[in-house]
């Protein structure tokens, strides 16, 4: 543990606030004059302005005080203030320019990093969800300019990076991997040389723009680490495939620049719909990254990735003889863990897959099972949505396969209502369709009352569109979210119906 939080004492309810804590001033009325200029100074007047009229006009004038109900410790090395902080923090500074195509972009800046030692009450989420909204950026895509490109991660993400990459004609220089010799032989890394860290030259590793495809991970640690091997320019993947979003749909990146008045009230009664603390945690940390690229982390809420879409509240929900619609199967897993978790006693599965490359594998996957489970999954091509209608759909890239205007192909649309299905568990994993895919199968959902897990992290209506959505249509169930992985990503809303939980 670095020295200033193993030093530093845990605070609790009643010691939150936006700096470390200092010792009384005896000038406190002074303090507090001074404090406040620097904190207008830091977020400029008009982004200060805004947030107090959110304070007041929304009726949260008193927030700021609710959220002392949390306590707080700042990440060592990371920046958690107005400037002025002592020595030794890390600049959280963008300087954006427009590049050549018209694009607003940035130059990279270290992600900050917060730390929760206590969960938000509703109150307290309210408060912290202010305070973010008034450090909320502007969308500003990575600029690449004239430095060489590296990925850092020979895993699935770093291997999506590269079909990405590779697809928006820009070369990368080469990839970097802490087991770089396990990844040498992996045909998909064809034509790339893969270092280990200590394998670049200190004058590449100042030069390069660092790419690091890890979502698996905490990324701030990652960073952290790499700043000290000399690298000087690290960022997110997914930040700097936003640079591309005019051509490829991949959208794991995008910013949702501050809430006005009404999207804050949307998003402050989300808040207040889910069923504990835990999700509201979760719920800050998703809007975190996405709002401001922070990387906020709460002790009591932990980041469980082999949780995915079967946490502990909806495995409680399945029984033997499941049914099961996987929506946006891929190439299986999910369907496979389900088949686990129920040990094969299942009723019926309809797994999803629009894109043709997906659907072959899912198909072999589904040939290889036992002869008995094998007769009940059913492969499905369509493409759901809330209406029958043509739309565009961008094939070919994998898990990111999904309907956009880039696509090219143009099918039909079906909402699930129109497919007839009784489910017990409907999961939805569609790139960004999820809330029109909810609006396509309110019947079913009405009838048959599914537990349901819908991603969320693919675009701005995971803030608030899609859980008020299922706030306001299913009657007598229980909200939960919950993050299973890091930078912004992973994040699932479950709608669980009280009537099959177990006590």
């Amino acid at each position: 543990m670095p020295k200033d939080e193993a030093t530093q004492p845990a605070v609790h309810c009643a010691k939150l606030s936006s700096r470390p804590p200092q010792a009384p001033s005896p000038r406190p009325q002074a303090r507090r004059k001074h404090r406040a200029a620097r904190s207008r100074q830091w977020r400029g007047p008009r982004q200060a302005a805004r947030s107090a009229d959110i304070g007041r006009r929304s009726g949260h004038e008193d927030l700021r005080a609710s959220a002392r109900s949390c306590a707080w410790r700042p990440c060592a090395g990371r920046r958690d203030g107005p400037p002025g902080d002592p020595p030794g923090h890390l600049p959280m500074t963008a300087f954006p320019h427009v590049s050549a195509d018209g694009l607003r972009v940035a130059t990279p800046c270290p992600v900050r990093a917060r730390n929760f030692d206590a969960l938000p009450d509703r109150r307290a989420a309210i408060a912290l969800l202010q305070q973010l909204n008034a450090r909320a950026l502007d969308p500003r895509p990575v600029a690449l300019g004239d430095r060489p490109l590296a990925l850092y991660g020979a895993g699935n993400l770093g291997k999506l990076a590269r079909g990405h990459l590779d697809a928006m004609g820009q070369s990368i220089a080469f990839v970097v991997d802490a087991d770089a010799a396990r990844h040498r032989a992996d045909p998909d890394w064809h034509g790339l040389s893969i270092l280990a860290p200590e394998d670049v030259a200190p004058h590449v590793r100042r030069e390069a723009l660092l790419a690091i495809a890890i979502a698996n991970s905490p990324f701030v640690p990652i960073q952290a680490e790499l700043a000290l091997q000399g690298w000087g320019a690290c960022v997110p993947f997914y930040d700097l495939a936003e640079s591309f979003r005019a051509r490829h749909p991949l959208s794991n990146g995008w910013f949702s620049g501050p809430l006005d008045l009404s999207g804050f009230a949307a998003a402050a009664t989300a808040l207040e719909h889910f069923a504990d603390d835990a999700s509201r945690a979760h719920y800050l940390r998703f809007a975190a990254w996405h709002m401001a690229r922070e990387e906020w982390e709460f002790a009591d809420a932990p980041v469980v990735p082999a949780e995915r879409f079967f946490i502990p509240e909806l495995a409680a929900t399945l029984r033997a003889g499941a049914r099961f619609l996987d929506g946006g199967a891929h190439h299986g897993s999910v369907t496979a863990r389900l088949l686990e978790e129920v040990r094969g006693q299942v009723s019926a599965v309809w797994a999803i897959e629009p894109d043709p490359a997906n659907a072959a594998v899912l198909r072999d996957f589904v040939a290889g099972l036992d002869w008995q489970v094998r007769a009940r999954v059913q492969v499905l091509g369509h493409v759901v949505g809330a209406r029958r209608e043509s739309v565009r759909f961008h094939h070919g890239l994998g898990y990111a396969s999904q309907i956009s205007p880039t696509g090219q192909s143009q099918r039909e649309s079906l909402p699930i209502d129109a497919l007839g299905l009784d489910p017990t568990y409907v999961k939805l994993h569609l790139e960004g369709g999820e809330l029109a895919a909810l609006e396509g199968a309110r019947k079913t959902l009405l009838q048959h009352r599914p537990a349901l897990a819908v991603t969320v992290y693919h675009n701005a209506d995971g803030l608030a569109r899609t859980p008020l959505w299922l706030a306001q249509h299913l009657e007598n169930y229980q909200l939960v979210m919950r993050a299973h992985a890091w930078c912004g990503t992973g994040a699932v809303i479950y709608a669980l119906p009280k009537e099959r939980m177990r006590k």
